[in-house]
């Protein structure tokens, strides 16, 4: 599977090997993914805490650059996917589980930001900012060019490294569960007790991987930065602002479907177990039915809690309540 996918995300490695800022490097022999050496971990490293260094500069530029509701939540809200993608790459124990790259449009985006806005709450170029913001004349357009290559670099190192642990970990990992789930179907019914011991083994490798720290991150994460978008759209409902809330509404959909995503497939992989449990108590022999029901259902954990059926409505729910008591509050 491996093979045939790696030609799609061969040139996403290639920008990590560029940087160096994956614990892990491709081995284009034998296709698979291999741990880099210890001297190019170092410059891993470095990419660590120049994140670390960047996220404490938006933290400044947002507390004293922002002037209205409008810059404050943008710039929060630049940050806060900063934050979940620094979260996600803070790997100090240098997870190796092979995965998948994705696109660095981000990057690209945030460049051309800090050019066409340079004030804007959580760019480094907002600090060099005055009360008002500078004119497009000599040394300040050098600084805005040379600050719009540094937060290129920055967004697009932190998000190809934030890819590997959010999208291929978590996700391949959690699709798998759901692949297995559907194939206890069609298994033998001679083999059926054994897969469900692998794929109970499977959800142990699983879980080691993303409990404690990525898929972690997406439960606490996503809703609260749901939750402050949300509040922002309900707020400049009637500002002239158009382009600035057809933006928050897109940010908005695009983590209400990431936060179900995950949810409801994690919910449907504890579901799923649970059924295929139930109904094999049903025609199994009185001596395998004990066995069986010595078995757990799947649970894709976060924290000290995992998934069940209805957590992906409990979260919206929070989200809702919430957006709400900030809209109270505010008045």
């Amino acid at each position: 599977m491996f093979s045939r996918a790696f030609l799609g995300i061969r040139r996403f490695f290639e920008i990590a090997d560029f940087y160096n800022c994956l614990f892990l490097t491709v081995d284009r022999k034998n296709n698979v993914l291999i741990p880099i050496d210890k001297r190019r971990q170092i410059k891993t490293y470095f990419w660590i805490a120049f994140h670390a260094f960047h996220l404490l500069c938006q933290m400044i530029s947002i507390k004293t650059k922002s002037s209205d509701l409008v810059l404050t939540v943008g710039g929060m809200t630049l940050s806060g996917a900063y934050l979940l993608a620094f979260v996600w790459l803070f790997d100090i124990k240098q997870d190796s589980t092979p995965g998948q790259l994705m696109n660095y449009i981000a990057a690209r985006e945030v460049a051309t930001l800090c050019l066409l806005w340079p004030c804007f709450p959580s760019l480094l170029s907002s600090l060099l900012c005055s009360t008002e913001c500078r004119g497009w004349t000599g040394w300040w357009l050098l600084i805005q060019v040379a600050l719009a290559i540094v937060e290129f670099v920055g967004y697009q190192t932190v998000s190809v490294s934030a890819a590997h642990y959010g999208i291929s970990t978590t996700g391949t990992g959690i699709a798998s569960l759901w692949l297995y789930c559907k194939e206890l179907e069609i298994t033998e019914h001679a083999k059926k007790f054994r897969s469900y011991r692998n794929l109970k083994i499977l959800e142990k490798i699983v879980n080691a991987c993303i409990r404690n720290r990525i898929f972690l991150a997406i439960a606490l994460g996503g809703p609260l930065v749901q939750v402050l978008v949300g509040y922002t759209i309900i707020q400049i409902a009637n500002s002239p602002n158009v382009t600035f809330l057809a933006g928050s509404s897109v940010i908005y959909v695009s983590i209400f479907a990431t936060t179900m995503f995950y949810f409801s497939i994690a919910a449907q992989v504890n579901r799923m177990s649970k059924d295929w449990i139930k109904r094999q108590l049903r025609v199994l022999q009185k001596k395998e039915g004990r066995r069986l029901q010595s078995l757990m259902s799947i649970r894709i954990e976060f924290g000290n809690n995992f998934v069940e059926t209805l957590t992906p409505l409990v979260v919206q729910g929070f989200c809702i309540n919430e957006t709400v008591s900030l809209l109270l509050l505010s008045k």
